[in-house]
Protein backbone atom coordinates (compact mmCIF):
# COMPACT_ATOMS: atom_id res chain seq x y z
CA UNK A 1 0.00 0.00 0.00
CA UNK A 2 1.83 3.11 -1.14
CA UNK A 3 1.29 6.20 1.21
CA UNK A 4 0.05 9.71 -0.53
CA UNK A 5 -0.10 13.10 -0.44
CA UNK A 6 -1.58 16.15 -1.97
CA UNK A 7 -0.50 19.43 -2.10
CA UNK A 8 -3.01 21.53 -3.33
CA UNK A 9 -6.52 20.76 -2.94
CA UNK A 10 -8.43 23.94 -5.82
CA UNK A 11 -10.43 22.42 -8.13
CA UNK A 12 -8.39 19.76 -9.50
CA UNK A 13 -6.76 18.84 -6.09
CA UNK A 14 -10.22 18.04 -5.15
CA UNK A 15 -10.79 15.44 -8.37
CA UNK A 16 -7.28 14.08 -7.43
CA UNK A 17 -8.50 13.45 -4.01
CA UNK A 18 -11.51 11.79 -5.61
CA UNK A 19 -9.74 9.36 -7.37
CA UNK A 20 -6.95 8.65 -4.69
CA UNK A 21 -9.75 7.53 -3.04
CA UNK A 22 -10.58 4.72 -5.33
CA UNK A 23 -7.80 3.78 -6.29
CA UNK A 24 -6.23 0.29 -5.21
CA UNK A 25 -2.51 -0.24 -3.55
CA UNK A 26 -2.71 3.84 -2.07
CA UNK A 27 -4.22 5.48 0.72
CA UNK A 28 -4.02 9.36 1.09
CA UNK A 29 -2.34 10.15 4.41
CA UNK A 30 -2.46 13.93 3.97
CA UNK A 31 -3.28 17.25 2.16
CA UNK A 32 -2.02 20.35 2.58
CA UNK A 33 -3.51 23.43 1.21
CA UNK A 34 -3.67 27.29 3.14
CA UNK A 35 -7.10 27.70 2.18
CA UNK A 36 -9.45 24.50 2.03
CA UNK A 37 -10.14 23.61 5.56
CA UNK A 38 -13.19 21.40 6.06
CA UNK A 39 -10.97 18.16 5.23
CA UNK A 40 -9.98 16.13 8.09
CA UNK A 41 -6.57 15.04 7.01
CA UNK A 42 -5.45 18.74 6.31
CA UNK A 43 -1.96 19.83 7.94
CA UNK A 44 1.06 21.70 6.59
CA UNK A 45 3.50 20.42 4.04
CA UNK A 46 6.36 20.03 7.21
CA UNK A 47 3.73 17.32 8.78
CA UNK A 48 2.91 16.02 5.42
CA UNK A 49 6.90 15.44 4.70
CA UNK A 50 7.23 13.92 8.27
CA UNK A 51 5.02 11.05 7.50
CA UNK A 52 6.66 9.60 4.66
CA UNK A 53 4.91 9.32 2.28
CA UNK A 54 5.80 7.39 -0.94
CA UNK A 55 4.68 10.09 -3.61
CA UNK A 56 2.82 13.28 -3.60
CA UNK A 57 0.33 15.05 -5.67
CA UNK A 58 1.19 18.41 -6.16
CA UNK A 59 -1.62 20.91 -8.14
CA UNK A 60 -1.21 24.16 -6.45
CA UNK A 61 -0.53 27.19 -8.86
CA UNK A 62 2.14 27.14 -11.47
CA UNK A 63 4.36 30.04 -9.93
CA UNK A 64 4.58 27.58 -6.73
CA UNK A 65 5.54 24.11 -8.34
CA UNK A 66 9.58 24.86 -8.33
CA UNK A 67 9.33 25.55 -4.29
CA UNK A 68 7.16 22.82 -3.38
CA UNK A 69 8.65 19.76 -5.52
CA UNK A 70 12.16 20.80 -4.46
CA UNK A 71 11.06 20.30 -0.48
CA UNK A 72 9.77 17.28 -1.90
CA UNK A 73 12.71 16.06 -3.49
CA UNK A 74 14.89 16.94 -0.90
CA UNK A 75 12.95 14.53 1.69
CA UNK A 76 12.99 11.60 -1.14
CA UNK A 77 9.59 11.69 -2.24
CA UNK A 78 8.37 11.17 -5.98
CA UNK A 79 5.81 13.39 -7.02
CA UNK A 80 3.22 13.87 -10.04
CA UNK A 81 3.00 17.34 -10.69
CA UNK A 82 0.02 19.32 -12.48
CA UNK A 83 0.77 20.63 -15.95
CA UNK A 84 2.61 22.68 -16.87
CA UNK A 85 5.66 20.91 -15.11
CA UNK A 86 6.69 24.83 -13.73
CA UNK A 87 6.79 28.07 -14.88
CA UNK A 88 10.03 28.48 -17.04
CA UNK A 89 12.79 26.22 -18.70
CA UNK A 90 14.93 27.41 -15.85
CA UNK A 91 13.24 25.97 -13.07
CA UNK A 92 11.53 23.42 -15.05
CA UNK A 93 15.46 22.10 -15.68
CA UNK A 94 16.70 23.27 -11.80
CA UNK A 95 13.45 20.29 -11.03
CA UNK A 96 14.93 17.74 -13.52
CA UNK A 97 18.42 17.91 -12.16
CA UNK A 98 18.01 17.99 -9.05
CA UNK A 99 15.04 14.76 -9.15
CA UNK A 100 18.03 13.43 -10.76
CA UNK A 101 20.79 14.07 -8.17
CA UNK A 102 18.08 12.33 -5.24
CA UNK A 103 16.92 9.77 -7.42
CA UNK A 104 13.30 10.66 -7.21
CA UNK A 105 10.76 9.69 -9.71
CA UNK A 106 8.42 12.35 -11.22
CA UNK A 107 5.73 12.74 -13.72
CA UNK A 108 3.50 15.81 -15.52
CA UNK A 109 -0.22 15.36 -15.51
CA UNK A 110 -0.83 15.56 -18.68
CA UNK A 111 -4.00 14.49 -18.91
CA UNK A 112 -5.03 13.95 -22.32
CA UNK A 113 -2.34 11.25 -22.77
CA UNK A 114 -4.97 9.15 -20.50
CA UNK A 115 -8.00 9.91 -22.72
CA UNK A 116 -9.66 6.75 -23.67
CA UNK A 117 -9.64 8.07 -27.44
CA UNK A 118 -6.32 9.87 -27.26
CA UNK A 119 -4.91 6.79 -26.32
CA UNK A 120 -6.97 4.20 -29.50
CA UNK A 121 -5.90 7.34 -31.60
CA UNK A 122 -2.15 6.23 -30.86
CA UNK A 123 -2.20 2.89 -31.24
CA UNK A 124 -3.59 3.60 -34.92
CA UNK A 125 -1.05 5.85 -35.61
CA UNK A 126 2.16 3.28 -34.49
CA UNK A 127 0.24 0.90 -36.81
CA UNK A 128 0.06 3.26 -39.80
CA UNK A 129 -3.30 3.69 -39.93
CA UNK A 130 -3.05 6.71 -41.97
CA UNK A 131 -0.04 6.10 -43.82
CA UNK A 132 2.52 9.47 -43.45
CA UNK A 133 1.16 12.12 -40.97
CA UNK A 134 0.41 15.27 -42.91
CA UNK A 135 -1.30 17.59 -40.21
CA UNK A 136 -2.24 17.95 -37.07
CA UNK A 137 -4.26 20.36 -35.55
CA UNK A 138 -6.34 21.15 -32.60
CA UNK A 139 -9.09 23.77 -31.13
CA UNK A 140 -9.25 24.12 -27.07
CA UNK A 141 -11.81 26.32 -26.63
CA UNK A 142 -14.14 27.29 -24.13
CA UNK A 143 -15.37 30.37 -21.13
CA UNK A 144 -12.57 31.51 -18.52
CA UNK A 145 -12.46 29.08 -15.88
CA UNK A 146 -11.67 32.11 -13.34
CA UNK A 147 -9.59 29.79 -11.58
CA UNK A 148 -6.58 30.33 -13.36
CA UNK A 149 -4.92 33.89 -12.09
CA UNK A 150 -1.56 33.26 -12.56
CA UNK A 151 -0.81 32.09 -16.63
CA UNK A 152 -2.72 33.27 -19.74
CA UNK A 153 -4.13 30.63 -21.69
CA UNK A 154 -0.79 30.03 -23.48
CA UNK A 155 0.63 27.47 -20.53
CA UNK A 156 -2.73 26.60 -18.65
CA UNK A 157 -4.19 24.88 -21.93
CA UNK A 158 -1.88 25.10 -25.36
CA UNK A 159 0.57 23.24 -23.04
CA UNK A 160 -1.56 20.14 -22.86
CA UNK A 161 -2.09 20.90 -26.68
CA UNK A 162 1.77 20.95 -27.76
CA UNK A 163 2.06 17.90 -25.44
CA UNK A 164 -0.51 15.95 -27.06
CA UNK A 165 1.06 17.29 -30.48
CA UNK A 166 4.75 15.61 -29.66
CA UNK A 167 2.97 12.87 -27.77
CA UNK A 168 0.98 11.14 -30.66
CA UNK A 169 3.30 12.21 -33.78
CA UNK A 170 6.36 11.16 -31.57
CA UNK A 171 8.27 14.37 -33.48
CA UNK A 172 9.33 17.57 -31.70
CA UNK A 173 8.50 21.13 -33.00
CA UNK A 174 11.56 22.95 -34.91
CA UNK A 175 9.65 25.96 -35.25
CA UNK A 176 6.60 27.86 -34.30
CA UNK A 177 4.60 31.75 -35.10
CA UNK A 178 2.36 32.64 -32.77
CA UNK A 179 -0.44 35.19 -32.32
CA UNK A 180 -2.12 36.37 -28.90
CA UNK A 181 -5.20 38.64 -27.95
CA UNK A 182 -5.55 39.77 -24.16
CA UNK A 183 -9.16 40.94 -22.93
CA UNK A 184 -7.02 43.35 -20.51
CA UNK A 185 -3.85 45.52 -22.19
CA UNK A 186 -2.04 44.28 -18.76
CA UNK A 187 -3.31 40.48 -18.42
CA UNK A 188 -2.04 37.53 -19.65
CA UNK A 189 -3.74 36.14 -22.69
CA UNK A 190 -6.73 34.76 -23.29
CA UNK A 191 -6.46 33.45 -26.55
CA UNK A 192 -3.54 32.52 -28.70
CA UNK A 193 -3.66 31.11 -32.58
CA UNK A 194 0.13 28.96 -33.22
CA UNK A 195 1.16 27.33 -36.47
CA UNK A 196 4.25 25.20 -36.14
CA UNK A 197 6.33 22.56 -37.92
CA UNK A 198 7.67 19.29 -36.90
CA UNK A 199 10.27 17.05 -37.08
CA UNK A 200 9.20 14.88 -40.50
CA UNK A 201 7.71 17.92 -41.83
CA UNK A 202 3.96 17.67 -40.55
CA UNK A 203 2.51 20.81 -40.09
CA UNK A 204 0.67 21.70 -36.75
CA UNK A 205 -1.65 23.82 -35.81
CA UNK A 206 -3.29 24.87 -32.39
CA UNK A 207 -6.59 27.56 -31.81
CA UNK A 208 -6.93 27.97 -28.40
CA UNK A 209 -9.00 30.23 -25.84
CA UNK A 210 -11.11 31.00 -22.69
CA UNK A 211 -13.10 33.60 -24.49
CA UNK A 212 -15.54 31.23 -26.34
CA UNK A 213 -18.81 30.63 -24.82
CA UNK A 214 -19.18 27.06 -25.47
CA UNK A 215 -16.17 23.94 -24.60
CA UNK A 216 -14.35 22.31 -27.51
CA UNK A 217 -11.61 20.00 -27.29
CA UNK A 218 -10.55 18.28 -30.59
CA UNK A 219 -7.44 17.09 -32.28
CA UNK A 220 -7.46 16.21 -36.11
CA UNK A 221 -4.73 13.89 -37.64
CA UNK A 222 -5.03 13.81 -41.43
CA UNK A 223 -2.67 11.08 -43.16
CA UNK A 224 -1.95 10.17 -46.85
CA UNK A 225 -4.58 7.40 -46.18
CA UNK A 226 -7.46 9.92 -44.26
CA UNK A 227 -8.17 11.52 -41.21
CA UNK A 228 -9.12 11.00 -37.67
CA UNK A 229 -11.41 13.62 -35.64
CA UNK A 230 -10.47 12.79 -31.68
CA UNK A 231 -12.91 14.84 -29.56
CA UNK A 232 -11.64 14.50 -26.22
CA UNK A 233 -14.40 16.04 -23.99
CA UNK A 234 -16.67 12.72 -25.00
CA UNK A 235 -13.43 10.38 -25.71
CA UNK A 236 -14.92 10.21 -29.01
CA UNK A 237 -12.88 9.01 -32.11
CA UNK A 238 -13.75 9.20 -35.74
CA UNK A 239 -11.76 8.14 -39.03
CA UNK A 240 -12.68 9.62 -42.39
CA UNK A 241 -11.18 7.39 -44.93
CA UNK A 242 -9.74 8.50 -47.99
CA UNK A 243 -12.39 9.41 -50.48
CA UNK A 244 -12.64 6.47 -52.99
CA UNK A 245 -16.24 6.49 -54.05
CA UNK A 246 -17.62 8.94 -56.61
CA UNK A 247 -20.69 10.91 -56.57
CA UNK A 248 -22.48 11.51 -60.24
CA UNK A 249 -25.15 13.40 -58.02
CA UNK A 250 -24.24 16.95 -58.60
CA UNK A 251 -26.35 18.49 -55.97
CA UNK A 252 -24.84 16.24 -53.56
CA UNK A 253 -21.37 16.47 -54.86
CA UNK A 254 -21.74 19.79 -55.06
CA UNK A 255 -22.00 19.96 -50.70
CA UNK A 256 -19.94 17.22 -50.49
CA UNK A 257 -17.23 16.65 -53.32
CA UNK A 258 -17.13 14.20 -56.10
CA UNK A 259 -15.44 11.52 -54.20
CA UNK A 260 -16.37 10.34 -50.64
CA UNK A 261 -14.79 7.93 -48.10
CA UNK A 262 -16.22 5.83 -45.52
CA UNK A 263 -16.68 8.01 -42.08
CA UNK A 264 -16.44 4.91 -38.94
CA UNK A 265 -17.43 6.14 -35.35
CA UNK A 266 -14.45 4.21 -33.58
CA UNK A 267 -15.55 2.00 -30.74
CA UNK A 268 -13.66 1.42 -27.95
CA UNK A 269 -13.68 0.70 -24.11
CA UNK A 270 -13.73 4.60 -22.26
CA UNK A 271 -12.32 5.03 -18.44
CA UNK A 272 -11.40 7.94 -16.60
CA UNK A 273 -8.84 9.93 -18.25
CA UNK A 274 -7.27 10.97 -14.55
CA UNK A 275 -7.95 7.53 -12.96
CA UNK A 276 -5.83 6.19 -15.49
CA UNK A 277 -3.49 8.59 -15.19
CA UNK A 278 -3.11 7.80 -11.74
CA UNK A 279 -3.25 3.78 -12.01
CA UNK A 280 -0.17 4.79 -14.46
CA UNK A 281 1.44 6.71 -11.69
CA UNK A 282 1.32 4.16 -9.13
CA UNK A 283 2.37 1.73 -11.34
CA UNK A 284 5.55 3.59 -12.45
CA UNK A 285 6.37 3.85 -8.97
CA UNK A 286 6.17 0.12 -8.15
CA UNK A 287 9.07 0.21 -11.24
CA UNK A 288 6.21 -0.88 -13.78
CA UNK A 289 7.49 0.08 -17.39
CA UNK A 290 3.81 2.19 -18.00
CA UNK A 291 2.80 5.23 -19.88
CA UNK A 292 3.39 8.78 -18.37
CA UNK A 293 4.67 12.51 -19.12
CA UNK A 294 8.34 12.59 -18.09
CA UNK A 295 9.88 15.48 -16.85
CA UNK A 296 11.97 15.99 -19.87
CA UNK A 297 9.06 15.83 -22.07
CA UNK A 298 7.03 18.51 -19.98
CA UNK A 299 10.19 20.46 -20.05
CA UNK A 300 10.12 20.38 -23.74
CA UNK A 301 6.67 21.27 -23.84
CA UNK A 302 7.63 24.60 -21.74
CA UNK A 303 9.96 25.49 -24.57
CA UNK A 304 7.64 25.04 -27.02
CA UNK A 305 5.38 27.76 -24.80
CA UNK A 306 8.70 29.95 -24.42
CA UNK A 307 9.03 30.11 -28.12
CA UNK A 308 5.62 30.62 -28.61
CA UNK A 309 5.38 33.72 -25.97
CA UNK A 310 8.51 34.99 -27.62
CA UNK A 311 6.97 34.70 -31.10
CA UNK A 312 3.83 36.59 -30.04
CA UNK A 313 5.90 39.65 -28.48
CA UNK A 314 8.43 40.16 -31.43
CA UNK A 315 5.93 38.89 -34.41
CA UNK A 316 8.48 36.15 -36.00
CA UNK A 317 8.37 32.90 -36.60
CA UNK A 318 10.81 31.82 -33.84
CA UNK A 319 13.34 28.52 -34.30
CA UNK A 320 13.17 25.72 -31.28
Amino acid sequence: MLKVGIVGLGEMGKNHLRVLKDLRGVSVVGVVDPVEKNIDIQMSIEKLISLNPDYCVISVPTKFHLDVTLQLIEAGIHFLIEKPMSIDSMSATTIISESERCNVKGAVGYIERSNSAMIKAKDLLNQDFLGKVIQISTRRRGPNPMRIKDVGVLKDLATHDFDSIIWLTEMKFKSIYASSYSKDINGNEDLISCVGKLEGMINATCNVDWITPTKIREVHILGENGALQIDTLNSDLIHFNSAEITSTDRFISHLRGRAQGDITNIAFPKREALFTEHENFRDYINGESVEIATLREALQVIKVAEAATLSCAENKLVYL
